[in-house]
């Protein structure tokens, strides 16, 4: 089902290859390979968030591969890089700037969510604090939108931040199991 999917992939039809390769780790959770694929062609199809998904799931089916640990590296970055210069096409720096910001705020529900860290009230006014200091940074000389806001720009920044947060989050799990140098270096 793999190849299937790769050489649908190959002639352009997205939805073939998606549900060849989906079929592929329905049959074998653990092919790497498989989520790597469906992983890379759900990126490639603008799809970042389901991307971060199958990597999610398969580190969940195999933490200890290093092939997933340079997916999740490969996604991580590149998804956040793609989304950011994909919002600064379309909004100013000082939005793009106060939206990607948003991943710390990110992390740590994510965090309470999946590896079940606690948010005290003191970390979550550490976090609003940042939050307000990154805007007033940001915003020391005033703002301007010229009359409108784009909102597929401002979602491609909250898409990065979400990036981000997830591969910190998926990130400190692999570097809890595995020696943080390797993680690092493949990342």
């Amino acid at each position: 089902h793999f190849n299937l999917g790769a050489a649908y992939k190959k002639k352009g039809d997205v939805a073939k290859a998606e549900a060849s390769m989906r079929k592929a780790i329905e049959l074998d959770p653990g092919f790497i390979d498989g989520h790597v694929g469906l992983a890379t062609l759900l990126a490639e199809a603008g799809k970042p968030d389901a991307a971060i998904e199958v990597v999610r799931q398969a580190a969940a089916a195999n933490p200890q591969s290093g092939r997933l640990q340079y997916a999740l590296g490969v996604l991580g970055f590149a998804a956040y890089q793609v989304l950011t210069f994909s919002a600064l096409a379309r909004i100013p720096a000082s939005m793009n700037a106060i939206l990607v910001s948003t991943n710390v705020v990110l992390i740590a529900i994510l965090s309470a969510l999946f590896l079940g860290e606690k948010v005290s009230w003191l970390r979550a006014l550490g976090i609003l604090v940042a939050f307000a200091g990154a805007m007033l940074v940001t915003f020391n000389r005033g703002f301007s939108l010229d009359g409108r806001i784009d909102l597929l720009g401002c979602a491609f920044s909250l898409l990065a931040a979400l990036c981000f947060a997830v591969y910190t989050v998926l990130g400190k799990r692999l570097v809890d199991r595995n020696d943080p140098l390797i993680v690092t270096t493949l990342a």
